[in-house]
């Protein structure tokens, strides 16, 4: 399974709604990079990721959900 990166953020809260968005509608996804981001470090951004095949459905699903433009990956979805 090829995974994509939908969101790469620094912002935990968002990742644990979207998780949860994506999560309640039975998408698998990955949140990879958390562990950089505990304690508020954020050396790094968090990225949720999602089978390509799902990347589409869980976009729509997340921008119907309120998630913010500018929370979704800038690197066309880079593929892992």
């Amino acid at each position: 399974m090829t995974l994509r990166t939908l969101i790469r953020t620094r912002d935990v809260g968002a990742v644990t709604f979207a998780a949860s968005v994506l999560g309640s509608d039975d998408i698998y996804y990955l949140v990879a990079d958390a562990n950089y981001a505990a304690g508020g470090v954020g050396v790094l951004p968090i990225r949720l990721m999602v089978s390509d095949s799902d990347f589409d459905r869980a976009k729509e699903l997340l921008v119907s959900a309120g998630v913010e433009s500018d929370k979704f990956d800038t690197g066309e979805g880079q593929k892992s």
